[in-house]
């Protein structure tokens, strides 16, 4: 018996020895490819890197699913730009952060497969009031394609010009950003203090400021060039335009702002702040409008909202002293438009400046696009074969309405409009209501708080732009709200026990 139970583990290292003996020219064949395969367009030193770090992560998702999410939060935001691969082998789609989102995936739920609890479940509401909508206006989409105004392809505005590449990118790209949030809220709800997920988030967003200040540097104007509406352009060199990356930077801070409120450490506290400072610098460098409102309202909730004498005192403070450090550029970016008669009907033609034409050149001529379909609406990204588009009413190229509303009734009509923005009120109504939850943990509520806030900032943006669909300007607030919807699981768990 004894020979037994020492030649057993032998035996079985012996085997294990032979396996990987066999296997390590496999693996070497492969790493080496991949190198020359990725090479391609990238300096070497990145992408070898790179590469390391995938296999780290690949290596320790297989021991815990949440390392490929904590990777996720610190890699999503900035793989929107030209700064990170945006594909591997010259695959479209086969790029680094869609293979950690989908090996994360693949692990989180053979680890849930056959356990008890089984994986996170998911209201069904989410379900029939925003991912229904998006598959029936992707599938109706789907039948327009041929109808892309060509001038889209030439100028490589789109990628694709068939069915399945489009419904790729309109449908399940938005999709992976939905599986994104869900493994996020996932970790949250087995972790023993979610609350550890800011950290990553937070870097993520100093990721995007690095961005910002790339961009701007490259872009070699001072100011007052950035300031210029006529070079709102300048930050593309990354990626993201500064309509993109403003909102994106703004959502992070509204969430940071409110959740750190529920933070006990000084320190953890001292560092937000820190963060919040130089990703509004970040903000002040895209000018745009659309952040600057939204930050302000949402700063105007947070300190004078709370009925806090602590709250409101700093908040005249930072007011004060953001007024007598603020740029005059900023100051007239802000007030661009903003004079006696700009918002008189005569004078909203196609170069107004309070919403840069988008009233007379853009919003006007897609109503008889709506009009076309009003019940269902013409599919995903109808404006790239809108008869606005055909007819050259609308300024050169743009691929949306700049306006998330008229983009909903475009895309999927009064019925999908009306699910998609009942669903949004929904989840607000959800982070209202934990909000105020005795189960939940104090820096929960100010979380729950956040999610709400930018909902709200979310639904300002929407008049100017963006959308109510997954696109990836979003993807801090997919992120923020996945820790806190995971995060409240948790706490109910918790509660019950």
């Amino acid at each position: 018996m004894n020979v037994w139970q020492e030649n057993v583990p032998a035996s079985r290292l012996a085997g294990l020895g032979a396996w990987i003996k066999k296997a390590l020219p496999i693996v070497a064949v492969l790493f080496f490819a991949s190198l020359m395969g990725a090479a391609t367009g990238l300096g070497l030193g990145i992408l070898i890197a790179l590469l390391v770090v995938m296999v780290a992560v690949g290596a320790l998702m297989l021991w815990d699913y949440r390392v490929g999410v904590v990777a996720l939060i610190l890699i999503m935001p900035v793989s929107n730009t030209y700064l990170f691969p945006r594909q591997l082998f010259g695959i479209t789609g086969f790029s680094p952060e869609n293979l950690i989102l989908l090996g994360t995936a693949g692990v989180y739920f053979l680890k849930h497969l056959f356990s008890q609890d089984g994986p996170l479940k998911v209201s069904s509401k989410f379900f029939w009031f925003y991912v229904l909508p998006l598959l029936a206006a992707g599938f109706i989409g789907s039948t327009h394609v041929n109808n892309i105004f060509p001038g889209y392809l030439i100028d490589n505005q789109i990628k694709y010009s068939t069915p399945a590449p489009y419904l790729r990118d309109v449908v399940i790209k938005p999709l992976f950003f939905m599986l994104y949030a869900y493994l996020v809220a996932a970790a949250a709800k087995e972790s023993r203090r979610p609350n550890l997920l800011l950290i990553p988030f937070v870097l993520s967003i100093l990721v995007m400021v690095l961005v910002v200040f790339y961009g701007a540097l490259s872009s070699g104007l001072g100011l007052a060039g950035l300031a210029d509406s006529t070079n709102r352009q300048a930050l593309n060199v990354v990626g993201m335009h500064a309509n993109e990356l403003g909102p994106m930077l703004v959502t992070g801070i509204v969430f940071v702002l409110f959740i750190q409120a529920g933070l006990r450490s000084v320190a953890v506290k001292a560092a937000c702040w820190a963060v919040m400072g130089v990703a509004a610098v970040a903000v002040m460098l895209t000018f745009s409008r659309a952040a600057f409102l939204g930050l302000m309202i949402a700063a105007g909730f947070y300190f004078f909202g709370a009925k806090n004498g602590v709250r409101l005192l700093a908040g005249v403070l930072v007011i004060s002293v953001i007024a007598m450090l603020l740029p005059q550029e900023v100051i007239d970016r802000i007030s661009e438009g903003i004079k006696p008669g700009a918002t008189d009907v005569q004078s909203m033609g196609k170069t107004d400046k309070l919403t840069a034409g988008r009233v007379a050149g853009i919003w006007i001529p897609v109503l008889y696009d709506i009009a076309q379909s009003p019940i269902v609406g013409r599919g995903m990204m109808s404006m790239l074969w809108s008869n606005a588009s055909w007819t050259g009413l609308t300024p050169h190229l743009i691929t949306h309405p700049h306006n998330a509303y008229l983009r909903l009734l475009m895309d999927m009509g009064l019925m999908g409009t009306l699910a998609v923005l009942t669903g949004v009120f929904l989840l607000w109504q959800k982070f209202r209501s934990l909000s105020t939850q005795d189960f939940a943990p104090t820096w929960l509520r100010a979380g729950a708080r956040g999610g709400a806030m930018v909902l709200f900032v979310f639904a300002i943006f929407g008049i100017t732009g963006s959308s109510w669909m997954p696109v990836p300007m979003q993807i801090l607030a997919w992120g923020a709200l996945g820790l806190i919807l995971g995060a409240a699981q948790a706490s109910v768990r918790d509660s019950r026990l």
